[in-house]
């Protein structure tokens, strides 16, 4: 699990939700070659054998970025359900993950300014959503690429 983690966490920093092009086509050679996984391909088979139904908060803003990773928004669609799920129940750090969801709902559908909106509620209280600072890093490094582009 370490070598998935690794690759998507260097896929993260460069760029957390869009692979250029020239990227994808290096990929998809490498992939023919080697018949390898891409690192995102990687990360949801173990995503999905762990945590097929969902996780807790803190594991449903990862799986949200995975999902928005791979323009999948049926699965941001079922992160969302999950946490509102939690939201419901009062779990405090609920609606800081939904705003990240809606905000990596919002990148797909090319709507910056909810993403912004989103990213910026989300960054007011990432720390409620635990972990270490890795998570506030993401955050923080979107909202640098949306201001950028």
């Amino acid at each position: 699990s370490s070598r998935i983690y690794s690759g998507v966490g260097q896929l993260s920093k460069t760029n957390l939700i869009l692979i250029s092009s020239k990227t994808t086509k290096h990929y998809e050679k490498h992939k023919k070659r080697h018949h390898e996984k891409k690192p995102w391909d990687q990360a949801a088979t173990y995503a999905q054998r762990h945590f097929g139904k969902g996780g807790n908060v803190f594991a449903e803003f990862h799986l949200a970025m995975l999902a928005a990773a791979q323009g999948n928004q049926a699965g941001l669609d079922n992160v969302s359900q999950r946490l509102h799920e939690f939201a419901d129940k009062g779990h405090p750090a609920a609606a800081i993950a939904l705003h990240w969801t809606a905000a990596l709902a919002a990148v797909l559908h090319g709507d910056r300014r909810a993403a912004r909106e989103n990213l910026q509620l989300c960054h007011a209280e990432s720390r409620r959503l635990g972990g270490s600072h890795a998570q506030r890093t993401v955050i923080d490094r979107t909202i640098e690429w949306l201001e950028a582009a």
